[in-house]
């Protein structure tokens, strides 16, 4: 059993005002400055492997490596550099890789589609904006409903190695809510399970690499669903694709949860945790007993750092 449902410990929608925003290093500029610069949370790119797009991601690992590297003072000594370095780089490996594969799909085998978006001004423009990682939740939601046969999108990523760059998600969160309210959806009154994704508890790799010494934390990653967005209903116009039950605008969150002495974790779960069999990213089977425990640090206390959040919109009928 590697993924395990939430019960009161659910963080539910996330408040910025009950965080400590950790002091950014005097040297760190974000990545996305310059001529035509991108938000902090700045979705990804629909192309991320184009020729065109590698000197800014290249620019931007570097400077969230060099952050990593640099934990805040609360965090120094605990060994958790390795741990929020893999949750990064796995994050952004899955999210361009699964980005660029859906994308270039939809391009290949609708170019119907594809061709209506491109005839019409406004939204040719926006598909350019998230050609190359400018897209606003807006413009990216219009594009997809525009493009019935696409399955998904990404339209914020917000990186807080060790809560560094929290300041932006109150920021994040107006832009998304402000674009829902502009197309009408239906927004539930607090963040909804979505079947098939409960909470996912991943190991530290280090036994990967042959370290003996227990790890200093674990990852929880969380998926729930904010919003709905019916179809757009086009009367006597030709689609590839029927029209479904609509758009899910959805948050993911990935949590460390620290497992030091100083973080108050029992150590003795802590050593039975590290000694679980794991394969790849996951846990074999990792007790019940161990994951309520894990989960039920999911509160803003010393133990739980947010990492990472992301806002996504997907169609069901077409998820695999």
């Amino acid at each position: 059993m590697t993924d395990h449902e939430l019960s009161s410990n659910d963080p539910g929608q996330l408040d910025p005002g009950l965080f400590d925003v950790p002091r950014m290093p005097r040297w760190f500029i974000e990545p996305g400055e310059g001529e035509h610069p991108r938000l902090p949370w700045s979705p990804t790119m629909l192309r991320p492997y184009a020729e065109g797009m590698q000197g800014y991601r290249a620019s931007a690992r570097e400077t969230f490596m060099r952050l990593i590297s640099e934990p805040p003072e609360g965090l120094r000594g605990e060994g958790l550099e390795r741990l929020v370095a893999f949750d990064f780089n796995i994050g952004a490996e899955h999210r361009e890789t699964k980005t660029s594969e859906s994308f270039l799909a939809w391009e290949t085998n609708h170019p119907k589609e594809l061709a209506a978006i491109r005839a019409n001004s406004e939204l040719k423009w926006l598909l350019g904006e998230g050609l190359t990682g400018h897209g606003t939740p807006g413009g990216l939601l219009k594009l997809l409903l525009n493009a019935p046969s696409l399955e998904s999108l990404d339209l914020q990523v917000l990186s807080m190695p060790y809560s560094y760059r929290l300041q932006h998600m109150k920021a994040m969160q107006e832009q998304m809510f402000g674009a829902l309210e502009e197309l009408g959806a239906d927004v539930y009154e607090a963040p909804e399970h979505i079947e098939g994704h409960p909470a996912r508890i991943s190991p530290d790799p280090s036994r990967q690499i042959g370290v003996l010494e227990p790890g200093k934390g674990v990852l929880v990653t969380i998926k729930q669903s904010i919003a709905h967005i019916p179809e757009l209903a086009k009367p006597g116009a030709e689609t590839e694709a029927k029209l479904g039950s609509g758009i899910t605008v959805a948050v993911r969150q990935s949590w460390l949860i620290r497992t030091s002495v100083a973080s108050g974790f029992s150590q003795e779960y802590a050593k039975a945790i590290w000694e679980q069999p794991y394969r790849g990213h996951r846990f074999e089977d990792l007790p019940e007993e161990l994951a309520e425990y894990v989960l039920g640090r999911l509160d803003l206390d010393t133990a739980a750092v947010l990492l990472s959040v992301m806002t996504y919109a997907y169609r069901p009928d077409l998820k695999l």
